[in-house]
């Protein structure tokens, strides 16, 4: 056996990943290679494979559905008492105090509270910014595919 070295923070994710879906930390491994693997095959690339969720060339953050998150918006979320914020730039989401960045709503969530949550029904993004108006992130979703 081969031990592999990791961050914490992917060593973090990857027991939430463990404890969420069931499976060993090497099934876990297993299927994303699979699905990483899969891809650049289907595209026929010969160069490193693009992140889940993916760029778009109109600047932002495609995801699995096909939503796309424009460059530029501004996501939060009030989580035991703190506010995060961050913002889509180019084909990843940023977090304040965050150094990773997040290729999909749910990844970032999971960065936040530390276990699974669905990314589409825990950020809620900026709507109107005159009026200062957030709306949750999945009304989003419905809207850009």
């Amino acid at each position: 056996m081969t031990a592999i070295q990791v961050s914490d923070e992917m060593a973090g994710t990857l027991r939430v990943l463990c404890e969420g879906t069931g499976m060993s930390m090497d099934e876990v491994i297993r299927q994303g290679l699979q699905c990483l693997i899969g891809k650049a095959l289907v595209s026929g690339s010969k160069k490193a494979v693009t992140p889940v969720g993916g760029g778009d060339e109109s600047g932002g953050l495609r995801t699995q559905e096909g939503a796309l998150l424009p460059n530029g918006l501004k996501l939060r979320k009030r989580y035991k008492g703190k506010v995060y914020e961050g913002e889509v730039k180019g084909d990843v989401i940023r977090l304040d105090g965050f150094e990773k960045q997040f290729n999909s709503p749910s990844v970032a969530g999971i960065a936040v509270t530390g276990y699974n949550v669905n990314g589409w029904r825990f950020w809620e993004y900026l709507a109107d910014a005159d009026a200062n108006r957030w709306r949750p992130l999945e009304e989003l979703r419905h809207n850009s595919r």
